[in-house]
């Protein structure tokens, strides 16, 4: 999928988002990202943003996340798991 953009934060490396998606456009989160920083890391032809972050509790990353997404739904660009704000393993590994 070469318009997906991967914004990912230690979760590249061994996980299988790069396994299925070797093509992507990966693009390295921080926590205190800019909402300008982050849509400046993403090319013309991105068609989906995939949120990709090895933590726990997501919603509050990067800062202004609400303000991320309200930007990327204004530039048309579908949004992957972007809602899920909390991977808990005892909820995954049940």
């Amino acid at each position: 999928m070469g318009g997906l953009v991967v914004y990912e934060w230690m979760a590249w490396q061994g996980f299988l988002v790069e396994s299925l998606f070797p093509a992507a456009t990966r693009v390295r989160a921080r926590f205190d990202d800019s909402v300008e920083a982050v849509l400046a890391g993403i090319p013309p032809q991105t068609t989906h943003f995939l949120f990709h972050l090895n933590v726990t509790v997501t919603a509050g990353f990067p800062a202004r996340r609400d303000e991320l997404l309200a930007a990327l739904a204004a530039r048309g660009r579908a949004l992957t798991i972007e809602a899920l704000p909390e991977v808990i393993s005892s909820w995954i590994h049940l």
